[in-house]
């Protein structure tokens, strides 16, 4: 794969709106109280039904039967162990601390893009996530407690870690020929599926409060959050996206301070300040490279 792709700004404006999107889910699980694993089938299921919806409504419902790649049903399986264990982190640490280390994923997986996928990072590519990592940091204080049941939350985050960047590297491998919606698609089917056996017999049992927000979860992080995040995976490079896909944290963290009240210290206002400008400059960086492309193609 090479490196060669030059996103125009509607596919970084997806990308911003993605991990926006996937941001709210911690605020969702915070205000409806299920288990990780009802929030994550709920949040994949009504994700893939808004997706048959618009389908629907714009006469595309052919690219549902469209042939898919493996790797759509590998990644299903990534999607649905990225959120169920995200959320059940989040029931050992506080939300701003889990999503800080799942974000370690973006950086990772720049990292293997450029060493094993022939997308070579610029120096001021580099740059900017390394300050995205510094912010990440600076947001942590630079410490991480590990005492207690905190433990149990590193280990989840460390998987949904995992899978998160799994989730982006695979994403850039399958065949640019499968339609953004067929990707999507296979993806949400796989990841209901894997959630399925875990929340079959209380699946129901929820109060209308609750199945409310788990529509919610499905349309913003569902919906949103995880179809654009497919969708311009097959435009943008992995160290744009994971750049700007530190905007999630930021949400999570803006979030938390607006409606619970979790206070924020200078270092750590800092440390997002720093991770908007990263996320800027790496998408003017993108913009540049695609208008710079533009002219050499006349």
């Amino acid at each position: 794969m090479n490196n060669t792709k030059n996103p125009s700004s509607l596919y970084l404006f997806f990308t911003i709106i993605a991990a926006t999107s996937l941001g709210a889910v911690a605020t969702i699980a915070k205000y409806a109280q299920v288990s990780s694993e009802t929030l994550t089938f709920y949040r994949i299921f009504f994700g893939l039904l808004f997706l048959v919806l618009y389908l629907l409504k714009s006469k595309q419902t052919n690219l549902l039967f469209k042939k898919p790649s493996w790797l759509l049903f590998l990644n299903g399986i990534f999607i649905a162990g990225m959120m169920s264990t995200y959320v059940q982190a989040m029931e050992y640490m506080d939300m701003v601390t889990v999503i800080m280390m799942i974000y370690l994923a973006p950086v990772v997986a720049s990292l293997v893009a450029h060493f094993f996928m022939n997308e070579r990072l610029s120096s001021l590519q580099f740059t900017t996530i390394m300050c995205a990592f510094l912010g990440f940091s600076m947001v942590m204080e630079f410490q991480l407690s590990l005492s207690g049941s905190e433990l149990k939350g590193f280990i989840y985050s460390f998987i949904a870690m995992g899978c998160y960047t799994s989730f982006i590297i695979v994403n850039r491998l399958v065949d640019e020929r499968i339609h953004d919606f067929t990707r999507s698609s296979y993806q949400l089917i796989v990841g209901s599926i894997c959630m399925l056996p875990f929340v079959w017999q209380d699946m129901f049992d929820l109060s209308a409060a609750q199945f409310g927000w788990m529509v919610l979860a499905g349309l913003i992080p569902g919906f949103l959050g995880i179809v654009l995040s497919i969708v311009a995976l097959r435009k943008v490079s992995t160290a744009t996206f994971g750049t700007l896909s530190y905007m999630e944290p930021v949400t999570v963290i803006a979030l938390g301070w607006l409606l619970f009240g979790q206070t924020l210290s200078f270092m750590q206002i800092s440390g997002c300040l720093v991770i908007i400008m990263a996320g800027l400059l790496q998408a003017k960086l993108a913009l540049g490279q695609q208008l710079v492309a533009a002219n050499d193609a006349i």
